[in-house]
């Protein structure tokens, strides 16, 4: 097993994410113990093929080896002949028992979500500020995200892009301000509207701009509005929350595929012609990207998968006369 990204900063500490090896980043290049510049693994730091390392530190990322170990697990080929019913109503997951996962929104705890976010707000507001408006924000949350017509945006996307955000923590700008991003980014959800991330970064600076400071409150709005992925983000952390927001894109194909069911169930008011004629084009944009995915460590750990998907979607939904 080799190892496959690095954060990097002159003068931090670096650290190989197969064997754990700290070593530092000087002077152009990164420096290993013995002053080698490889790894012990024997991966060369300055020649990760078409990757740039970010800025960062002390980052450890899962190996994509360890990544497809995981997606070697599940059976897809066991869904390809299911998968041919997209948009018959039926949800994967009751198709069949092969494969088939738990749906994080009944394993969840409201009150273990409740205890991070307030724990969140409270380092985000001005210090002065009392009292704080964590009350109204979290019962704003919670009634958004339970709303019952949510089958894919619901708390198990939500639990889903903050474990996605462990992966950027360490390498991002502002940590705080893109976890309360990752928050809001769907707080408003209505079925079919094309303006859910406007009135999203809407509610939050409603109940963000009395407590908290306003270039803050602005930031993270431009954070949600990156998620309508309409354009590539600029740089920072506005492309760290694209791809948290687009990782369940390389879940394995049977989570993928009872993932597309729970969208397309969210949507019942639009013909599968329009629905699935716009998902085609959707996954097309996103295939002609040079990278689905903008940072390092969710190209490493993603980029492979997500495209695979990808593909086999495209080529399931021609089969059915949606190119």
């Amino acid at each position: 097993m080799r190892c496959t990204g690095w954060s990097a900063l002159p003068g931090s500490l670096l650290a190989c994410a197969v064997y754990d090896a700290p070593f530092r980043y000087g002077n152009g290049a990164p420096s290993f113990p013995g002053g080698s510049e490889w790894c012990a693994c024997g991966v060369d730091a300055r020649r990760l093929p078409g990757l740039d390392l970010p800025l960062g530190v002390r980052a450890k990322w899962p190996p994509r080896e360890l990544h497809r170990a995981e997606n070697r697990a599940s059976s897809p080929a066991a869904f390809d002949d299911r998968a041919r019913g997209i948009g018959s109503g039926t949800p994967v997951e009751q198709q069949t028992q092969t494969g088939r996962t738990a749906d994080i929104d009944a394993e969840a705890s409201l009150t273990a979500l409740e205890r991070r976010f307030r724990a969140l707000w409270s380092r985000c507001v001005e210090p002065h500020s009392k009292p704080t408006g964590a009350d109204a924000a979290w019962e704003r949350l919670a009634r958004g995200y339970t709303e019952p017509h949510r089958r894919y945006h619901g708390v198990s996307h939500l639990d889903h892009c903050l474990r996605g955000l462990d992966l950027a923590a360490t390498v991002a700008q502002d940590p705080n301000t893109l976890e309360l991003a990752i928050w809001f980014h769907d707080v408003v959800n209505e079925p079919g509207a094309g303006d859910n991330e406007r009135r999203s970064a809407e509610v939050f600076s409603h109940l963000a701009a009395p407590y908290m400071a306003p270039a803050r409150v602005r930031r993270i709005c431009r954070l949600i509005m990156t998620t309508t992925h309409r354009e590539r983000p600029a740089g920072g952390d506005e492309r760290f929350i694209a791809d948290i927001d687009l990782s369940s894109l390389a879940k394995p194909w049977p989570r993928f595929l009872a993932d597309g069911e729970k969208l397309r169930a969210e949507e019942p008011a639009k013909s599968d012609e329009d629905y699935f004629h716009a998902k085609v084009r959707f996954h097309r944009a996103l295939l002609e990207r040079e990278r689905l995915f903008n940072t390092v460590p969710f190209q490493l750990r993603h980029e492979a998968q997500g495209r695979e998907n990808l593909q086999r979607y495209l080529a399931l939904l021609a089969e059915r006369g949606y190119t």
